[in-house]
């Protein structure tokens, strides 16, 4: 008795136009309705994907430019006020941009609250950094402080 030989059979799905019966997408040229929308879908696709792609780029960037960790030689010893001071502010302006990278919430209700709540928050920190600007350009002539309220500690 003698065994037949097996045989690799390959089955591939090929595209076929509904309009003209090409099976090649790319040279397709009948701009059938079917042809239209699978390719605006793919279009829509890779305009998302380039905008995940930007904001990504984007976050990574704003995080790369903060520093977490100011230069200390040995950290077992105790910190003097201003490597804590400048460690904290580093630290809560990266939680911050954090907190505040998004992705897709067109699923969610958005209301006035919620607008004006993340307007409070960017105008407090554009606040705290044209404060930070003032203090190094006085620094540089002088070491009087000039603390607006909105930064004062309360005892």
């Amino acid at each position: 008795m003698r065994l037949e030989t097996p045989q690799i059979v390959r089955s591939a799905q090929v595209w076929v136009c509904d309009a003209c019966g090409c099976q090649d997408r790319k040279s397709c040229g009948c701009d059938s309705s079917a042809h239209a929308e699978e390719m605006a879908v793919k279009r829509e696709q890779a305009r998302q994907r380039k905008i995940k792609q930007r904001e990504r780029e984007n976050a990574n960037e704003i995080n790369n430019r903060v520093t977490r960790d100011a230069d200390v030689e040995n950290s077992e010893e105790t910190d003097d006020d201003q490597t804590v001071w400048r460690r904290g502010l580093a630290y809560r302006a990266k939680e911050a941009i954090g907190h505040a990278a998004f992705e897709d919430w067109s699923g969610f209700t958005v209301d006035s609250e919620l607008i004006v709540a993340a307007e409070l928050v960017a105008e407090a920190w554009n606040r705290t950094a044209a404060y930070l600007k003032r203090l190094q350009a006085k620094q540089r002539h002088d070491d009087g402080l000039d603390i607006p309220d909105h930064l004062r500690r309360t005892a």
